[in-house]
């Protein structure tokens, strides 16, 4: 029988080295079975290149309910240029119940948010405001 610990060291590696459909499917994996030791490999995968993987790795993180990861959270909702990373930040955000999120969400209630990174040019390439999602 494989130990959960030797399961969450697997998917931990797949998360920092697999390819990006492998990094996403191992971020669900980790926020399903509630593995509180990927909490800095999930912090991680908030950078990593592939927005599907910020994602998932964003929802993941909501599903621990570790509040240290709240941090990095409002910088991915603050500096990820992505909509859904920010929509599944917020999520991630609320779970955790993360008092220190409210000013910036605040802000976001009134509008773009100052300070906030957007990606304008998806916008202008569909014409959708992903504010507005938020």
């Amino acid at each position: 029988m494989v130990s959960s610990a030797k399961v969450g060291d697997a998917l931990r590696d797949v998360l920092r080295g697999g390819n990006d459909t492998h990094r996403c499917a191992a971020a669900q994996a980790l926020g399903r079975i509630g593995d509180a030791g990927s909490r800095d490999a999930l912090i991680e995968a908030l950078r990593d290149q592939d927005e599907d993987v910020r994602v998932d790795a964003a929802e993941a993180l909501g599903r621990l309910g570790d509040a240290a990861a709240a941090p990095a959270l409002i910088d991915s909702l603050v500096g990820d240029p992505s909509g859904d990373v920010k929509t599944n930040a917020v999520a991630a955000l609320a779970r955790l119940g993360e008092s220190r999120a409210v000013p910036v969400l605040r802000g976001l209630v009134r509008g773009r948010g100052e300070g906030i990174v957007w990606d304008e040019a998806d916008f202008m390439e569909d014409g959708w405001d992903d504010w507005l999602d938020l």
